[in-house]
């Protein structure tokens, strides 16, 4: 999945972790009214998933934070986190 077109305003940072085959967990972090960006991430969430076919294959949930840490080995922030491991038979 492309994020360079997730654009929201009020949008600080965005980490997406993969839960599942068929979830996301979205986090994210507010330059603003954190209750108005999530809508809006939620929004534009359900129009890239509808407009790769993806609308009620892939749910997804969000979670606002107050930052988005870096990765503590190598000091950047990872911008997809998959929980899933590789496909069986990789």
């Amino acid at each position: 999945m492309v994020f360079v077109e997730f654009f929201v305003p009020g949008l600080r940072g965005l980490q997406v972790h993969q839960m599942d085959r068929n979830r996301l967990r979205l986090v994210i972090s507010a330059a603003g009214d954190s209750e108005q960006v999530a809508a809006a991430a939620s929004d534009r969430m359900k129009e890239i998933l509808a407009g790769k076919g993806l609308q009620g294959v892939v749910d997804f949930d969000i979670d606002m934070v107050e930052s988005i840490l870096p990765d503590k080995r190598t000091g950047k922030t990872r911008m997809v986190i998959s929980h899933i491991g590789p496909p069986k038979g990789i």
